[in-house]
């Protein structure tokens, strides 16, 4: 892995100063800047022939699309920043996973009447929603234009805790979810108080419901006072709207939980044929 902050002259191919001429066996690299605006402009590599996982965090700039980073190596991409996803994602043919941390900036990167981007081959989301109230309306713009029929796995996660920002964004991910054809079997949720805040309740049983074909359910309730016990309740008794198990096709939750008196976290594993705790 090769992990750069700031100064990415080592990879540049077109440097006065050739500082390497090839990286043939680096698999993982991070590129981290959040102060120059236009670092990341004429971005011209060396070659990179094994490159399959790149992480890429900006704050004022956006990657040069016109950038020959082997995007079509990519299995795996971490994105944040201020980026036009859609095109990225459509660069990255073969594409698996793609982690997004959006921003309120996010859908400035976007033209002004964006084409639907239909990508076959990404199979997990893991969306990082951040502390930002105006972060949902950028994400529904990105959302708005993707296509992923073959999603299997999606991860929504709120990266500092509950707020009017990504409760609110989890409004999103329910609409991107209603309007979407792929079928998951892996939903995960993290740091939302599902069990003690009645909207973000409300929202996961939504998608609860749209996704019957769900096998595995993955929960962080940061309430110290969750515990495994909620979820059962929760799942012998959905929504009064709606009619009997919401995922019949359930077959494990993994509950993380805080430990008691503790800022360790621990796990729970439910099996849904019996609804009863076989391990911790």
């Amino acid at each position: 892995m090769l992990y750069l902050i700031g100064d990415f002259d080592i990879l540049r191919n077109d440097h006065p100063i050739r500082m390497v001429e090839s990286l043939p066996e680096l698999k993982v690299l991070s590129l981290q800047n959040q102060v120059a605006p236009d670092t990341l402009s004429n971005f011209q590599v060396v070659p990179m022939p094994k490159l399959c996982y790149a992480i890429i965090v900006t704050s004022r700039s956006a990657i040069d699309l016109q950038s020959n980073l082997p995007w079509t190596q990519l299995t795996l991409l971490h994105l944040r920043g201020c980026h036009n996803v859609p095109a990225v994602v459509q660069l990255c043919r073969n594409l698996t996973h793609l982690e997004l941390i959006p921003d309120s900036e996010l859908g400035k990167a976007l033209p002004i009447h964006p084409a639907v981007i239909r990508h076959n081959h990404l199979k997990v989301l893991s969306l990082w929603l951040a502390n930002d109230p105006d972060m949902p309306k950028a994400l529904e713009k990105v959302l708005d234009v993707l296509d992923f029929p073959s999603l299997d796995t999606l991860v929504v996660k709120c990266l500092q805790g509950v707020s009017v920002g990504c409760g609110a964004a989890l409004e999103i991910v329910n609409k991107f979810i209603q309007q979407s054809s792929f079928t998951l079997s892996e939903f995960g949720i993290h740091d939302f108080y599902i069990f003690h805040d009645f909207h973000s309740h409300v929202l996961f049983l939504a998608i609860l419901n749209r996704n019957p074909s769900i096998t595995r359910l993955t929960i962080f309730d940061p309430s110290r006072s969750s515990k495994a016990q909620d979820v059962v309740e929760l799942l012998r008794c959905p929504d009064p709207g709606t009619m009997g198990n919401p995922l019949p096709n359930l077959q494990t939750v993994v509950f993380w939980t805080f430990k008691k008196d503790s800022k360790d976290l621990q796990r729970e594993i439910i099996t849904i044929g019996s609804l009863s705790q076989v391990s911790s």
